[in-house]
Formats: C-alpha cells, structure tokens, sequence
C-alpha cells in the first residue's frame, strides 16, 4: 500500500472535527405530547415473570409464530448510542395435555434507538409508554418454527431467565398468521402509505405502482394478528400499553464509524509488529473525542521491544487533540503503544518516499458464554487411546465505566464426563485477573471490559469424551484448545518472534476446540468474538539488573568444543560474574588505560591474552603493564591464548609490542562503554544427539537457551529436534502451565560479524542464532535429561546454557599472597 494510504489517514485527521460520536451518558428522550399520539399505535405488552410461565393459547393451523420482545430501562438511566443491554428468556411449547414438545433458551441485546427529522432536532424513539418513568429499548424477534415438529402444540408459554441489572422488566407480545377475506384485500391495499407500500414491495422487483392487481392482493393476504395470554390480568399476567409510531420519517442516531486502525483507549494498549530490519515508522495518531474534551491529556508512550532481554527503549509523545504523527527509526521487534485518549493508530514503514501500511489486521477469537445455569460443554477425540492435553482460557467481563473496581472474582467449576456424559471428576477453579490492556470485544463500542486470561491445562485421559464448563457465580467467556499429545512443538527462529509477515505458516502450539451445539449457541447469542493481541514480553527484573547467574550446560560423555569470542551487546548490564570471560580489545604497540578487576574479592587476577588473524608465521609479543615487562613469549598460528602472571586490581598502563598484524584481546579489565567481547565455550556438532543433564532449581518456570554457531556465510538453515525426560506421570488434575516433551526448531543462520573460533586453525563461526526451550511450573524441581538431535545442514557448533534470576550465595575459600608477591594459579 503507497503514499494514498497514508494520506486518506491523514484526510481523516481533517474532518475528524466533524464526525464525532454523541456524548455519552444522556438521558432517553422525553415522552411525546398529546398532539403528536395520533402518529402512533398502541399494542399490549404482557410483562414476563421470571418465577412462574406465561401461557398462550396458538390458534390452530399455523406454521409460525412471531414474538416480539420488550426491555425497559428507568428515564433516569444514562444512556448512548453504544450501551447494549441483555436479557435471557426460555419459550416452551406444549401439547393440550401439557406434553412438552420443544423447549428453547432465547439470548437477546438491546439498545435505545433514537431519530432525528433534521440536524440540530431534538431526538425521539419509536416507543414510549405513557404517564411511566420507563422508556422500552429496541424490539427484537424472534419467529418460532412450527412447521417441522413432530406433534402440533397447542400452547406457547415463556418466561424469563436472566437480564442487566438495570433492566426493570421485559415484556412480550405474541402474534399468529391471519388470512384476510378476499373482499377486504383491495381495501387494505388502498390504506398503506406509500413507505408501507414500498416496504410491501420489497420482495419484488418491481416498483409498487408496476405491481399487477394479483400481486398487490398477494402482499397483504396474510397479516399477524395479536394473541393474548390466558388468564386473568393482575392473577395470571401484566399488562402494559406500547405506543409505537406508525412510520419513523427521521434518521437514527448513530456513531459516526471509526476510521480503520488499531483502536487505543486509556485501558487499551496497541501492540504493532515490526519487520525483522526494522526501518523508519511513522505511526499516524486519529483521535476520537472532541478538542478539548477531557481537559488536558497525558503524553503518549512508545515502548520498543527487540528480541532479547536488553533490547529495551522508550519515549514519550505529547497528546494533540487535533491528532499528530510521529516519525522514528526502530530495530525489529515490536511496539507497544499506550495513549490516554481514545485514539485510532495507524503505523507505516516509510522506505524513500514511498509508504507501506504496517497497520495490524485485527486477530479474532471465538469463545463461548457460560453462565451459572446453562454451562458449555466441548467434545473429545482420542486417537489411538491416547491422552490429550487440553488448555483452557476464561475471561471475566466488567464495565468500562468503572475502571477504578477491582478485580471481578469468579469460580469455575469444570466437570469431565464419559461418552454417556455420566460424571467421572470435577474440580473448581477461582479466577481473579485485572482487565485486559490488549484484549477487547469485537465491537468497538461496547462497554463490557474483558479481564487478562485465567489458564489451565490437563491432561484428559482417554475414557473422557466431555469437558463441561460451568460458571458458578458470573457470566464468563471461555475457549478450548487441544493438540496430539505425541506432537513436537514446531519453532521457526527468528521468524517466529517477528510476527509481522502475515503470509508466513503459523506455527500453532494449540488448536482450538470447537463446542457442542454450535446453532444453539449462536442463536442464544453465546458465542463471542475477541480481538486480541500479542503480548509484550514481560522482564525479570533481576534479569534486566544483571542480577543473575548463567550457567553453561556441557553435555554428558564424551565431546569436543571450541572457544567462540562473541560481541557482547552494548546494553547488556556489567556483571562482576562475567569479568573472567570478558574480554576487551588490546592495541598492539600502543599504550592504554586499563582497569583489572576481580569479580570475587581477590586482590591479584591472572589475565588470558587472546589473539587471531596471525597467520603460520612465528612472532613476538610483549606486554607490559606500567612500563615493566609482565610477559613475552614467541606465538603462532591463527589464533592462540597466552595465560598471563598475576596483575593487582586496579588501573594500569598496558601496552602490547607485536610486529605482526593481529588482534588481541585481554580479559578482567573493565570495558566500559567500550566495545568487549564475551568467550563461550561451545561444543562441536557431529551430527549425533546430545544429553544434557539439567537442573531446575525451583517451581517457577525455567528457561534454556540452546545457541547455533555456523559458518560466516553459511545460508542453508538448520534443524533440531529437543527431547525432555519428563517423569512417567505428569501432576494429575489441571496446572495453570505446560512444558513441551518435544520440539522441532528450525534455524536460520544469525550471519552478522565473522567471529574467531580459538584453537580451531583460522575457523571463523557467525554471531549464533539462539532459541530456547522452556520448563515450566507444572513440573516440579529436579534433575531433566534434555536430548539435542542435529538433522540436516546443523554443523558448526551449539552452546546450552540457563540464566537463574537472583545473585545466588557463594562459598568460595582461596588463599592470596602478600601483595607483591606472585600468587601464582590457585
């Protein structure tokens, strides 16, 4: 998409002024005076009951019924053209003798309607009840089906079954089919307006004055007459009279629509994927409340996120009413945008003097409503006699116009049952999750906020065919995903992290599970469609401190590996842990200014001098430290390490003489904000599996990282496959994680800088592209046999290492000479 795209975005910004939605919070409309009630008709309306039936006798020979159905809020209730109130009822119908022939729950959403007859005039509604301090919301129908049942009812009772806590009542009316005589036909014709006339026409190609005699007598044949309740009114029904207006002549009021984008509120947060490269973005900011509205505004924030921990940046945007842009370079990753107004984003990669939109296309979710009487339930299959692993995600729903509420509370109680849906376990799960910053309703005007997800997973053995999920205090949402318990978790790396090419495969680790009855839950409009987004990784504080310990894991046997110098990131923080591999560039013949350290306390450190790009030939170096020779010795190769005698912690002057023309790089100085690089021992890959023997040290969730280093240039990717021993028998019941048995990665070459591989005769190895692996909660501390298979072009070499949060408590007893006085290695 070029440059048109984003001018239309900013055309928007032009007339946003214009097009804007109608204050929140007015009160409904005023009842009509006496002079205007002979523009409406009044029909009865019988309020439902919600602790006893509501009956009506059905005239014989019909085919369907119609039933209209009524919601009332109180006069004084705020209302806007978004809010949308729900009510539940449940119809039944019945033979004379009381035989039940179909029972049916019916959901339904209303909202209050109002019209205009020109701009600037007061608004009014098609309904009102007269001398009431009650105002009906829109009608909805609901046509009930006799044609194809098995035995003819005789009676149609409802009642009501839930509803918003600010709907007082619901009323109904019922209506059957009537044929007309043939002498009043013409007559009926005569007496339509003309809007009813068209409105009769519809089904027709034709214009109403083109229709023959015939088709005009076939329109109006058959009318819906009202059908009254049994009983008596005040014992067995209430009965309300519903004015509504003959024709309504003017335009509803309506929400302007929103301009495409990815919608932002102050509690909604927007998440824009960016291309591995990266680039400069403009991100086009459509405000949509009035200027001005609000009073001043906060600044908008800008997060960056790269792909590790320390690729981390931030900024902040002053708010503009009347909308802004802004305009950055960004690395690869993803941005997470935060603004303090209702706003619609728009993003763009700008490349020269063209724009491609880079806007993210909304991401759906199907869930299901379970409420307290009426649960959901979601069928298995096993393959194989197999368990499945099953994760189950529930979001409760709050209002928007209490962001201040805490946390909604809900239990849930979920049941598995056999192929005769008799009850084998069940257990009960309480969930209490803030409201989502990155998950929202399908429409964009509502005013329900869904929570963060409650997660748990279980195996389910093989004899469950039923998950049922009942809600035991609150509606709630929830969706079902499953996957072969056999199935090897597929990662593509990097490509999975940038999930910005929207053409690439997917890699789904779950699949969603779809439940029963589907027709009978969307007609009970229980079925919900979510849009939601990526998540920003969330950073272990110690981590991002440096406060941790990395652990290099080796594998078990018998194993060749080979020192990688690697560039050690400039954000990355300064650990006194990491000082003995890290190593900091030496000029040759040049004095500088370096600062020795130990990381343990120690007084004196024992340096390593490394060097590459020498080549066969033989020469000379010579380092002094403060103008006194600390060390010679004659060198050659391609590369080499020269252990140094012991030097005190402190600043020094260091120079080192070498007629030859290569590089050399010295370990426990200080970096600085200099450039360092860090040495990692990796093992070389023969093309036969690894073992690894690797600990987790506690509940929490724990993460290896697996690291591949190839040749330079090396383009074909790479494949591995990780196996975890996990115990014979998981945790029974549900946990709130999962770790993968099993995982497929494939690989592709880091590429980046050409980095020495010491004592490997001038071999040179790429950045090393890294890809974790995960243990997660739901098994316990321990002792995991983790399994590493080469496949394909996986050459080169791989290091596995973990990263523990916190600085662990350390015992270490070593003893130190007089200072001046060689140490020596101890």
């Amino acid at each position: 998409m070029k440059n048109q795209v984003f001018l239309a975005g900013l055309l928007w910004m032009s007339i946003v002024d214009v097009a804007r939605p109608a204050a929140p919070g007015e009160l409904p409309p005023g009842q009509p005076g006496p002079d205007k009630l002979p523009l409406y008709d009044s029909a009865a309306v019988y309020l439902l009951p919600k602790d006893r039936w509501l009956t009506f006798d059905i005239p014989p020979h019909q085919k369907i019924l119609r039933v209209l159905t009524s919601a009332s809020l109180s006069r004084n209730q705020p209302v806007s053209v978004s809010d949308e109130w729900a009510y539940g009822l449940r119809y039944e119908l019945l033979t004379r003798q009381g035989k039940l022939v179909v029972t049916k729950p019916y959901e339904c959403r209303a909202r209050l309607t109002r019209f205009v007859d020109a701009p600037g005039a007061a608004p009014y509604t098609a309904g009102f009840f007269r001398n009431e301090p009650i105002v009906p919301l829109d009608s909805r129908t609901i046509l009930v089906n006799l044609r194809a049942l098995d035995e003819r009812p005789a009676l149609l009772r409802m009642k009501l079954e839930s509803a918003d806590p600010k709907v007082l009542d619901v009323g109904v009316r019922v209506y059957a089919q009537e044929q007309q005589p043939e002498h009043k036909l013409r007559i009926r014709w005569q007496r339509l307006t003309a809007a009813r006339m068209e409105q009769f026409a519809r089904a027709s190609v034709y214009r109403p004055e083109l229709l023959t005699d015939e088709e005009k007598m076939n329109l109006v044949r058959t009318t819906w007459s009202p059908v009254g309740p049994v009983g008596l009114e005040g014992r067995e029904f209430t009965r309300r009279l519903l004015y509504t207006l003959k024709e309504v002549a003017g335009k509803p009021v309506e929400a302007p629509p929103l301009p495409e984008g990815l919608l932002l509120r102050s509690r909604l947060h927007g998440i824009v994927p960016l291309p591995e490269a990266g680039g400069q973005v403009k991100l086009v900011f459509l405000p949509i409340a009035a200027p001005g509205a609000g009073g001043p505004a906060e600044d908008v924030q800008i997060l960056w996120y790269g792909r590790l921990l320390f690729q981390r940046s931030s900024l902040r945007v002053p708010w503009n009413d009347r909308g802004f842009s802004v305009d950055r370079q960004f690395a690869g990753g993803q941005l997470e945008v935060r603004s303090p107004r209702d706003v619609v984003l728009r993003a763009f990669l700008m490349t020269g003097t063209e724009s491609v939109e880079i806007t993210p296309s909304p991401s759906y979710l199907k869930t299901y409503r379970a409420e307290p009487s009426r649960p959901v339930e979601f069928p298995f299959l096993h393959v194989k006699s197999k368990t499945v692993p099953c994760r189950i995600r529930l979001w409760t729903m709050s209002d928007h116009a209490r962001p201040d509420s805490p946390p909604a509370t809900t239990r849930i109680r979920y049941e598995l049952l056999d192929a005769g849906k008799n009850l084998l376990s069940s257990a009960q799960i309480v969930a209490s999750q803030p409201g989502s910053l990155y998950t929202r309703l399908e429409d964009p005007l509502s005013s329900v906020r869904v929570s963060d997800p409650t997660s748990w997973f279980i195996d389910v053995p093989e004899n469950v065919s039923f998950l049922r999920v009942v809600s035991e205090l609150a509606p709630v949402l929830v969706a079902t995903e499953n996957r072969p318990g056999d199935m090897r978790k597929q990662t593509s790396v990097p490509e999975d992290f940038f999930r910005f090419y929207a053409d690439r495969k997917v890699h789904r680790a779950w699949f969603p599970l779809a439940a029963s009855d589907q027709e009978g839950l969307l007609l009970a409009g229980r079925i919900q469609l979510l849009i939601v987004q990526e998540r920003p990784p969330v950073d272990d504080p110690d981590k991002a401190a440096g406060l941790f310990e990395w652990v290099a894991q080796y594998p078990l046997g018998r194993w060749r590996g080979r020192k990688i110098l690697v560039p050690k990131p400039a954000e990355s923080p300064d650990r006194p842990e990491a000082v003995p591999s890290t190593f900091v560039p030496v000029p040759r013949n040049r004095e500088v200014r370096l600062a020795f350290r130990a990381g343990d306390g120690r007084r004196h450190v024992s340096p390593d001098l490394v060097y590459e790009g020498l080549g066969q030939s033989w020469t000379r170096l010579s380092l002094f430290v403060d103008g006194a020779l600390l060390a010679a010795s004659h060198v050659s190769g391609p590369d080499g390490e020269v252990v140094l005698p012991p030097v005190p912690v402190g600043a020094h002057r260091v120079r080192l003489d070498c007629s030859a023309p290569l590089r050399a790089f010295i370990n426990y100085a200080d970096p600085g904000k200099g450039p360092a690089m860090t040495s990692r021992l990796a093992v070389r890959l023969t093309g036969k599996p690894l073992v690894y023997d690797v600990e987790k040290r506690g509940p929490e969730a724990q993460a290896i990282m697996l690291r591949h280093f190839t040749q330079p240039k090396q383009s074909e990717r790479a494949t591995f496959t990780v196996d975890i021993g996990l115990p014979a028998g998981r945790a029974t019941g549900h946990v709130n994680d999962w770790t993968f048995e099993g995982h497929a990665f494939d690989v592709r070459p880091a590429g980046g800088h050409s980095l020495p591989v010491l004592a490997s005769r001038g071999g040179r190895s790429d950045e090393g592209q890294p890809f974790f692996v995960n243990l997660g909660n739901d098994i316990p501390a321990g002792h995991y046999r983790i399994r590493v298979t080469p496949h394909g072009h996986a050459t080169g070499y791989l290091e596995v290492s973990q990263v523990h949060p916190g600085r662990p408590e350390k015992r270490k007893i070593f003893f130190e000479s007089e200072v001046g006085e060689p140490e020596g290695r101890r």
